[in-house]
Protein backbone atom coordinates (compact mmCIF):
# COMPACT_ATOMS: atom_id res chain seq x y z
CA UNK A 1 0.00 0.00 0.00
CA UNK A 2 1.08 3.52 -1.39
CA UNK A 3 1.39 6.08 1.57
CA UNK A 4 0.46 9.65 1.15
CA UNK A 5 3.47 11.93 2.49
CA UNK A 6 3.80 15.46 2.81
CA UNK A 7 7.12 17.58 3.55
CA UNK A 8 6.36 21.23 3.81
CA UNK A 9 8.87 24.21 3.94
CA UNK A 10 8.45 28.21 5.01
CA UNK A 11 10.89 29.77 2.33
CA UNK A 12 12.08 33.30 3.25
CA UNK A 13 12.77 35.37 0.62
CA UNK A 14 16.18 34.23 -0.36
CA UNK A 15 16.31 32.66 -3.35
CA UNK A 16 19.53 30.16 -2.51
CA UNK A 17 17.19 28.60 -0.17
CA UNK A 18 15.57 26.79 -3.60
CA UNK A 19 18.24 24.42 -4.16
CA UNK A 20 16.78 22.66 -1.06
CA UNK A 21 13.37 22.68 -1.71
CA UNK A 22 14.31 21.29 -5.41
CA UNK A 23 16.58 18.49 -3.92
CA UNK A 24 13.28 17.62 -1.71
CA UNK A 25 10.98 17.65 -4.90
CA UNK A 26 13.35 15.59 -6.50
CA UNK A 27 13.80 12.90 -3.43
CA UNK A 28 10.17 12.77 -3.55
CA UNK A 29 9.30 12.64 -6.92
CA UNK A 30 12.16 9.34 -7.07
CA UNK A 31 10.29 7.95 -4.25
CA UNK A 32 7.20 7.77 -5.88
CA UNK A 33 8.80 5.85 -9.21
CA UNK A 34 9.43 8.88 -11.45
CA UNK A 35 12.08 7.96 -14.13
CA UNK A 36 15.29 9.94 -12.90
CA UNK A 37 15.52 12.30 -16.15
CA UNK A 38 11.80 13.15 -15.41
CA UNK A 39 12.17 13.99 -11.44
CA UNK A 40 15.19 16.31 -12.34
CA UNK A 41 13.47 18.16 -14.60
CA UNK A 42 10.43 18.34 -12.52
CA UNK A 43 12.94 19.60 -9.59
CA UNK A 44 14.19 22.13 -12.15
CA UNK A 45 10.55 23.39 -13.07
CA UNK A 46 9.70 23.26 -8.90
CA UNK A 47 12.65 25.44 -8.55
CA UNK A 48 11.97 27.76 -11.39
CA UNK A 49 7.98 28.39 -10.13
CA UNK A 50 9.67 28.93 -6.70
CA UNK A 51 12.16 31.52 -7.93
CA UNK A 52 9.16 33.30 -9.97
CA UNK A 53 7.34 33.64 -7.04
CA UNK A 54 9.55 35.18 -4.28
CA UNK A 55 9.70 38.64 -5.56
CA UNK A 56 6.19 38.57 -4.94
CA UNK A 57 6.11 37.88 -1.13
CA UNK A 58 5.30 40.68 0.93
CA UNK A 59 5.43 41.62 4.68
CA UNK A 60 2.41 40.84 5.90
CA UNK A 61 3.52 36.74 5.83
CA UNK A 62 7.47 37.20 4.00
CA UNK A 63 7.33 33.66 3.61
CA UNK A 64 6.80 31.45 0.56
CA UNK A 65 4.88 28.16 1.77
CA UNK A 66 5.45 24.87 0.09
CA UNK A 67 3.97 21.80 -0.01
CA UNK A 68 5.42 18.71 -1.87
CA UNK A 69 3.11 15.90 -1.54
CA UNK A 70 2.85 12.37 -2.96
CA UNK A 71 0.00 10.64 -3.85
CA UNK A 72 -0.32 7.17 -5.21
CA UNK A 73 -0.29 8.42 -8.72
CA UNK A 74 1.33 11.84 -8.84
CA UNK A 75 3.44 14.05 -6.94
CA UNK A 76 2.30 18.06 -5.93
CA UNK A 77 4.47 20.90 -5.26
CA UNK A 78 2.12 24.02 -4.19
CA UNK A 79 3.70 27.11 -4.08
CA UNK A 80 1.24 29.34 -1.83
CA UNK A 81 2.35 33.26 -0.38
CA UNK A 82 -0.09 36.19 0.36
CA UNK A 83 1.78 38.43 -1.57
CA UNK A 84 0.55 40.03 -5.48
CA UNK A 85 -0.40 37.12 -7.48
CA UNK A 86 1.65 35.50 -10.34
CA UNK A 87 0.32 37.33 -13.65
CA UNK A 88 -1.81 35.10 -15.35
CA UNK A 89 0.59 35.80 -18.49
CA UNK A 90 3.84 34.39 -15.78
CA UNK A 91 1.14 31.45 -14.91
CA UNK A 92 0.74 30.77 -18.94
CA UNK A 93 4.28 30.77 -19.81
CA UNK A 94 5.36 28.65 -17.09
CA UNK A 95 2.67 26.14 -18.31
CA UNK A 96 3.78 26.13 -21.33
CA UNK A 97 7.73 26.16 -20.79
CA UNK A 98 7.29 23.16 -18.25
CA UNK A 99 4.76 21.21 -19.86
CA UNK A 100 4.61 22.34 -23.44
CA UNK A 101 6.30 20.52 -26.67
CA UNK A 102 9.70 22.74 -25.38
CA UNK A 103 10.04 21.34 -22.41
CA UNK A 104 8.77 17.99 -23.94
CA UNK A 105 12.15 18.41 -26.04
CA UNK A 106 14.36 19.74 -24.54
CA UNK A 107 13.76 17.15 -21.32
CA UNK A 108 12.43 13.91 -23.26
CA UNK A 109 8.92 14.23 -21.87
CA UNK A 110 7.10 17.24 -20.05
CA UNK A 111 8.49 18.28 -17.00
CA UNK A 112 5.12 19.03 -15.31
CA UNK A 113 2.11 18.06 -16.78
CA UNK A 114 -0.05 20.45 -14.75
CA UNK A 115 0.11 24.10 -13.92
CA UNK A 116 -2.96 25.39 -11.46
CA UNK A 117 -2.87 28.97 -9.99
CA UNK A 118 -5.94 29.86 -7.47
CA UNK A 119 -6.70 32.04 -5.24
CA UNK A 120 -7.21 30.84 -1.71
CA UNK A 121 -8.33 32.88 0.69
CA UNK A 122 -5.91 35.76 1.18
CA UNK A 123 -3.51 33.78 -0.61
CA UNK A 124 -2.42 32.88 -3.80
CA UNK A 125 -1.67 28.93 -4.47
CA UNK A 126 0.73 27.61 -7.63
CA UNK A 127 0.69 23.48 -7.75
CA UNK A 128 2.63 21.48 -10.25
CA UNK A 129 1.77 17.93 -10.58
CA UNK A 130 3.75 15.54 -12.26
CA UNK A 131 2.03 11.76 -12.40
CA UNK A 132 3.98 8.82 -11.47
CA UNK A 133 2.80 6.71 -14.80
CA UNK A 134 3.05 8.37 -18.49
CA UNK A 135 -0.33 7.92 -20.75
CA UNK A 136 0.67 7.74 -24.30
CA UNK A 137 -1.73 8.72 -26.23
CA UNK A 138 -1.00 7.27 -30.30
CA UNK A 139 -0.96 10.40 -32.47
Amino acid sequence: MHEHTRTEFLVAGDARLVDAVASAVRHTARRAGIPEAADAAFARAAAHACRLTLPLLNGTDPFLHVAIQEFPDRVEVTLEHSGRALAEKQVESLDKELGGPLAAASHGGKCVDAVRSERHGEHWRVTLVKHTQQVHHPH
